[in-house]
């Protein structure tokens, strides 16, 4: 578009009484005019947004029996709540659970 309008403005400057330019003008109106159109028939773009786990790859947290014995009530949370973000938004597969007698 910025093509057609330095031809526009040359076009006036070095031919001061042309019968061109309404016509050049009216061309570049129309194309401008068919771009719009076509802008607006395209389907809405979906906006995704993607969780830092998921891009920074962080993998699913497995404790072991011996560490669960000693490891705080707000870790195991922290763990539990951060393995759940991986699962649920990254598509994670869960591992089998381990189980502690």
């Amino acid at each position: 578009m910025r093509y057609a309008t330095t031809i526009l403005l040359t076009l006036a400057v070095g031919c001061s009484g042309c019968e061109a330019i309404p016509a050049i003008g009216a061309s570049a109106s129309a194309t401008g005019a068919y771009f719009s159109y076509k802008a607006l028939q395209q389907d809405p773009v979906n906006v995704t947004t993607i969780s830092k786990e998921c891009i920074l790859g962080f993998e699913y947290t497995r404790v072991s029996c011996a560490d669960r014995a000693v490891m705080s009530d707000e870790l195991k949370q922290k763990i539990a709540r951060d393995n759940r973000v991986l699962v649920e938004l990254c598509g994670v597969e869960k591992p089998e659970i381990i189980r502690c007698d």
